[in-house]
């Protein structure tokens, strides 16, 4: 959902004119002027701290986030590639027209509990850590749409042409391929590992939602919290380390004899490069 309008806003401040009317009135009921004057500025003051109370905006959790599939083991472990020689002909058509990447800054958590996004690939806000990247060279193909071909996305086409996508939803990443494709694969293939995949069917679009990979929540954790002590980020870093290996990720360990400091977290899973920082 793009942000159309304001994200996030202050409860609306009492306008001078009722400031100047609140005075007049304590001056209309007898107040002296400077009972009036001190009424009128303890009625400020004491929305000013509702308001502060009340209203206060959520705290900034500033960070950026690059997910980079490796797309040779993604593409032919899951058959959306038969060969080598079919991925060479795909990153020669990635050469003409570059596959974005899924590129993000978080900018803080709204009042509502959204978080307010900034999307690195494509230059717009959105309210939500729901992103969807086209692979554009490969299309589905067939009335069914149960077959795939490579074509070069840099040509114009006169119809709609569907493609498989990698997605990344509040922590999850994944293929959205289309279910016949998916079905007729799977029954080509019924022993491999993929076929144990984790499956959301939209029977509305004819999609399937393949989730290969999750990150647990805990890894941002770092990203989203004020700076902690060295022996606190250790203890937390042992509980991150073990919920990301449940998962199938590995953090990759900074170099502390390097001269400048790596910014970047870098964790590694079979189909998936991850790195984040603050910002």
């Amino acid at each position: 959902m793009n942000v159309t309008g304001r994200v996030s806003g202050r409860h609306a401040r009492l306008p001078k004119t009722h400031v100047i009317a609140l005075f007049f009135i304590l001056r209309w009921v007898d107040f002296s002027i400077w009972q009036s004057l001190l009424l009128t500025l303890l009625v400020v003051i004491g929305l000013w701290g509702y308001e502060r109370v009340a209203f206060k905006e959520p705290p900034s959790s500033l960070y950026r986030v690059v997910i980079s599939p490796k797309f040779d083991r993604l593409l032919l472990d899951y058959k959306l590639l038969k060969s080598v020689d079919e991925y060479d002909r795909l990153y020669a058509l990635w050469e003409k027209k570059d596959q974005k990447l899924i590129a993000f800054t978080v900018l803080r958590d709204q009042a509502n509990g959204d978080p307010l996004v900034y999307s690195d690939a494509y230059h717009y806000f959105q309210s939500d850590l729901n992103f969807d990247e086209p692979i554009e060279a490969l299309v589905f193909k067939g009335r069914g749409c149960d077959d795939l071909y490579l074509r070069d996305s840099t040509l114009a086409d006169g119809e709609r042409l569907i493609s498989p996508s990698v997605y990344f939803k509040w922590g999850d990443l994944g293929l959205n391929v289309r279910e016949r494709w998916w079905k007729k694969v799977c029954a080509e293939n019924p022993t491999r590992e993929f076929t144990k995949t984790e499956v959301d069917y939209d029977f509305i679009t004819g999609s399937a939602n393949l989730t290969i990979a999750t990150i647990p929540p805990i890894a941002f954790y770092m990203v989203r919290t004020p700076t902690m002590t060295y022996k606190e980020s250790e203890k937390l870093w042992e509980v991150i380390d073990k919920d990301l290996a449940l998962g199938g990720w590995e953090r990759q360990k900074p170099d502390v004899h390097a001269e400048v400091k790596d910014p970047w977290i870098r964790i590694e899973h079979k189909y998936f490069h991850v790195q984040y920082r603050k910002m």
